[in-house]
């Protein structure tokens, strides 16, 4: 299954291109605290729920940004693209 993301330049996902260095997000402790109106712990228990969006970089057949489309190699095109268009 092939994919084609899209993503605005400033986006941090558009320029890591290693996984290793993928940030990860830290979402709303309720999400893992309870499921719709059915608390699961005390509403004060402390929970992480890190998240993070990974798509095998073999599926990514593109990537749309505002300042155009990247295809493989990632690293040349995104770096072309930087280069050719003014920063915002």
């Amino acid at each position: 299954m092939e994919m084609i993301r899209t993503l605005a330049w400033t986006d941090d996902g558009v320029v890591i291109l290693d996984q290793r260095r993928l940030p990860l997000e830290e979402r709303d402790p309720d999400e893992v605290r309870r499921i719709k109106d059915v608390w699961l712990t005390l509403p004060a228990t402390r929970v992480a729920n890190p998240a993070f969006d990974v798509t095998p970089h073999r599926y990514v057949c593109g990537i749309i940004t505002d300042r155009g489309v990247a295809r493989p190699p990632y690293s040349e095109s995104l770096r072309r693209l930087a280069a050719d268009s003014p920063s915002f």
